[in-house]
């Protein structure tokens, strides 16, 4: 179910020709028949939808819409023709303190903004402390709002909005006010929702099998988040780039860690044949600012201890990376999490700058070709050369090799001719459920 639908939407404004001054001037000449409008769409015939987890922009000149559809999702005013339908809480940050009454106090209008929210006032005085905190008002807050600059009335009202944990945050230019540092608190309050996704357990593990093409026999799987809100899949590449830029990705990587570490520990209770199963470690864990990769490999040895996993059952996946100065961080992670005896897989191979001196200088013990090289309507010579050279490398190395994004029986052919014999992709299953990929390793493999 879309969070956001909108459908034929227009928007009308009636603008008048002359001005009237009173509301007796203006209702004289209403019944006078002597005002004149003249006619203009801010919106004509606008539909679209918006999926849970997405960030969408309106983008446009001044006066193409923008603010007016932020308007009407928000429920501050409604369309001429078509209609808007919101599915979960919305936080209005568009005219940030537009509600105020001047003359009050910044804690009268703290519980006046609550009202027109649609809390009460035990909410509001639960959460005030909270919101004074965020706006630093607390020298100004029982100073009537009519005294207070165009940049604390936004602060404050930022700070009433964003209190609620809403789904929607609906935003209009209300980062421009402020200053540099106020600016960088609300970009931090913004993006502290995705945690609360993480404390409710709504990110859920995915398997993809991997596939011995001779046998059809699984003989590995690849653990992939995926985030399941309100009854609906959010895929990876909608909040993935926001986890990387926050930081926060670290979070998800060891709650899969250890979503895997039990799923492994039930999987022995049923009496399953089980298999290695990967787990996607971001290069930003690795080398991002403050990260040290040597305390991140202790703590995934950790957890792997205290869920009390065999090593051999787990590959750290990381992606080959694409700058030189990464290398050593990368080398050290892999280091270490292979003294523990912990398998580790370079993800998109053949990709990175640095592809040979990953074969000679990391000690890794899998590689998996990336999809560019099969994703062809025809196979291209120079993708032969380059993953047959690959997977004889890998062979004298002692390396196992897995070619990802397999969704043709025709690619899995070209694979097996080269001697690639492992494979994953839609062409054996899509990413499943922790229950359907029971019943699939129940299985084995594939006929």
């Amino acid at each position: 179910m879309s969070i956001i639908q909108v459908e034929d939407v227009s928007m009308r404004f009636n603008l008048a020709q002359e001005k009237t001054e009173t509301l007796k001037e203006y209702t004289v000449k209403l019944l006078k028949h002597q005002l004149f409008f003249n006619e203009f769409y801010a919106l004509r015939d606008i539909s679209f939808k918006i999926e849970p987890g997405e960030s969408v922009a309106l983008i446009g000149r001044n006066g193409s819409g923008k603010s007016t559809m932020l308007k009407l999702i928000a429920g501050v005013m409604y369309p001429t023709t078509g209609s808007v339908t919101v599915n979960g809480e919305i936080a209005p940050l568009i005219e940030l303190g537009a509600g105020f009454d001047l003359d009050l106090t910044a804690r009268e209008n703290v519980f006046l903004n609550g009202a027109v929210l649609g809390h009460d006032r035990a909410y509001m005085q639960e959460h005030f402390q909270n919101i004074i905190d965020f706006a630093e008002l607390w020298d100004f807050v029982d100073v009537p709002v009519k005294n207070y600059s165009s940049g604390m009335i936004a602060r404050l009202g930022f700070s009433i909005a964003t209190e609620v944990r809403a789904d929607i945050l609906a935003c209009d230019e209300i980062l421009s006010v402020g200053d540099f540092m106020f600016q960088q608190k609300c970009h931090q309050r913004m993006e502290q929702m995705l945690p609360e996704a993480l404390e409710k357990r709504e990110f859920q593990v995915y398997y993809q099998p991997k596939v011995d093409i001779r046998t059809g026999q699984i003989v590995g799987t690849e653990a992939l988040a995926r985030w399941i809100r309100n009854g609906e899949v959010i895929q990876p590449f909608r909040f993935i780039p926001t986890m990387e830029r926050n930081g926060f990705i670290i979070h998800l990587d060891l709650y899969i860690l250890k979503r895997v570490c039990e799923a492994i520990n039930g999987w022995i209770e049923k009496g399953y044949k089980l298999v290695p199963i990967s787990v996607n470690i971001s290069r930003n864990d690795i080398s991002g600012v403050g990260h040290d990769p040597r305390m991140l490999a202790e703590r995934i040895i950790r957890i792997i201890k205290e869920y009390d996993i065999d090593p051999k059952y787990i590959i750290i996946e990381v992606t080959e990376t694409t700058e030189a100065s990464e290398q050593k961080d990368l080398y050290d992670f892999i280091r270490i999490i292979s003294e523990a005896g912990i398998a580790t897989s370079i993800d998109d191979f053949g990709t990175g700058c640095s592809t040979l001196s990953v074969l000679r200088d990391f000690p890794v013990n899998e590689i998996k070709i990336d999809r560019s090289f099969i994703n062809h309507e025809a196979f291209l010579t120079q993708d032969q050369i380059i993953i047959k050279s690959i997977i004889q490398m890998a062979r004298q190395l002692d390396l196992n090799v897995i070619t990802e994004g397999v969704e043709t029986e025709e690619q899995a052919r070209f694979l097996l001719e080269l001697g690639c014999n492992h494979a994953q992709g839609y062409l054996y299953d899509k990413p499943l459920e922790q229950s359907a990929f029971e019943s699939r390793l129940s299985v084995g493999g594939y006929d």
